[in-house]
């Protein structure tokens, strides 16, 4: 079978894309799911063929496996060609995809990477998908890339819907049974072919359940978890499930189901008084924060943890006291030494000490600010020139967007009873629209963070008030302060690097 590949270039290009001359450079992406009926291999073969007919020369080829169209923040293969498309100048001059499902299936994304593509001047040809050419090509694509996330979309209702068919039935509808119990096959219905479909019906195991019954009697009383585990050797004395354990409701006869509560799936095997007394010993839960802004490290009196990093794996620092004395961690070794091994325990009073007299000695200078001001600012500027143009033809695409859209409104009005398919355009047309003015306002932002407008005055206050913070020590200001000058504190035992940026005054 031979493939018809439907080429995107620039608008208005004389030359269709699939007849660029040989020895054209090009790239190839592909992407694969789970389920997938077409495998990378199969998408490649056929691509290289074509690529061969063509005399073109594949300069590079980057697959995704086993990757959702959903989101492209996973996808570390197409992040990484988005990263190498950018340069200048542009490496190849055709990106060749299977379709646009297999670019990308989120709507925003696939409009947002291709768009930008283009700009830098790449042509993008697929090999499936049938769009025909002229001004109108974009919108064909935009109904194309509803088309795809309504998939995942459909996708997703037909599968909850298979799943609470299961649930309704009284069978678990995924995931692993909960100790305790052990799954049962019986018929729920019938498939297509006529043969009988099984589901998972859970059942009390005679030989765990008791001692399931065991541990929550015991958790009652107010034993710890190392009394339970001897006693009944579910899990190990410091095993985090004991947690999940005492917390789970399948054991009074609930199971939760896309935020409903089913009492079919689970048989109880304790009672609701034993449970809801098993409750009341239990630790309240904490709301699960991770990251930079974690209450540890933004709220603690460990005032660099919230910019340090680890020098020897790049984690994040967090603060901890041993036996009185205050030190900065790796996280990850303070997790598990073997995440870190090479990271030790570093003092934080000498730390800290040392890195507020480098800020105020050499930092919370008249001289120092100027210098890193005029610095930011020539660092900022380097890509001006490039972000003006990417303005003015961002600005020039809106205009035709435009025009283009106020003739499909007025054709609309024209229209006695307009046409479902000419609706669906002209709301693509205007999310397109939508979508380039979102990007000129991002564009317009990016342009005025571009350079750093500071009077001397406006220097001399914020030293004063800097002063005056450092003087005050309070580990909240010193915190602030730290986060306004320094990008980030890369820290060892044995040096600290601190990384500075200018103030946002």
């Amino acid at each position: 079978m031979t493939l018809q590949p439907v080429s995107y270039g620039e608008r208005g290009d004389d030359e269709d894309t699939k007849d660029m001359p040989p020895g054209t450079k090009v790239w190839i992406y592909l992407r694969h799911s789970e389920g997938d009926n077409q495998s990378l291999e199969d998408q490649e073969a056929a691509v290289r063929r074509f690529a061969r007919e063509k005399e073109w020369v594949i300069d590079r080829v980057l697959k995704d496996a086993g990757a959702s169209g959903k989101s492209t923040k996973n996808r570390k293969q197409f992040q990484y060609m988005m990263h190498l498309a950018r340069q200048e100048p542009r490496p190849a001059d055709i990106l060749i995809i299977w379709s646009f499902a297999r670019f990308a299936r989120n709507q925003d994304h696939s409009n947002f990477y291709r768009t930008e593509l283009r700009m830098h001047g790449w042509r993008i040809l697929s090999m499936q998908d049938d769009i025909p050419g002229g001004p109108l090509s974009r919108i064909y694509e935009a109904l194309i890339d509803w088309k795809n996330e309504q998939y995942l979309v459909d996708l997703r209702a037909n599968t909850i819907r298979g799943l609470r068919f299961i649930a309704e039935r009284g069978c678990l509808p995924g995931g692993q049974v909960c100790k305790g119990y052990k799954c049962r096959q019986v018929p729920i219905g019938t498939q297509r072919d006529g043969s009988p479909r099984m589901g998972r019906k859970p059942e009390p195991d005679p030989k765990v359940a008791p001692l399931i019954v065991k541990a929550f009697e015991m958790k009652a009383r107010g034993a710890t978890s190392a009394a339970i585990a001897k006693e009944t050797g579910l899990y190990s004395r410091n095993s985090g499930s004991w947690h999940h354990l005492f917390r789970n409701r399948a054991y009074i006869g609930e199971y939760e189901f896309q935020g409903e509560w089913l009492d079919n799936v689970y048989p109880s095997i304790v009672s609701r008084e034993l449970f809801d007394a098993v409750q009341k010993r239990l630790p309240k839960r904490k709301k699960k924060m991770k990251g930079r802004y974690h209450p540890r490290r933004k709220g603690s009196s460990y005032f660099l943890a919230n910019v340090a990093m680890c020098a020897h794996c790049g984690g994040e620092m967090e603060g901890k006291s041993v036996q009185g004395y205050r030190y900065y961690v790796c996280k990850k070794h303070n997790t598990s030494v073997d995440l870190c091994p090479e990271s030790s325990l570093i003092p934080a009073d000498a730390l800290e000490m040392g890195v507020l007299e480098t800020l105020r000695d050499h930092v919370l200078t008249t001289d120092y600010l100027q210098d890193l001001l005029q610095w930011t600012n020539e660092h900022l500027n380097r890509g001006l020139e490039e972000l003006k143009l990417r303005i003015d033809k961002t600005r020039k695409e809106l205009a035709q967007e435009n025009s283009q859209l106020r003739k499909m409104v007025w054709n609309f009005g024209t229209m006695e009873t307009p046409l479902k398919s000419t609706e669906a355009l002209l709301r693509a047309q205007e999310s397109g629209v939508e979508s380039l003015r979102t990007r000129m306002q991002r564009l317009q932002k990016e342009l005025k963070r571009s350079h750093i407008q500071v009077s001397p005055e406006e220097i001399a206050l914020y030293l004063n008030q800097a002063r005056s913070m450092m003087a005050q020590a309070e580990f909240f200001d010193l915190r602030d302060l730290s986060e306004q000058l320094c990008s980030r504190i890369v820290m060892s035992r044995e040096e600290c690097k601190v990384e500075l940026h200018f103030p946002v005054l």
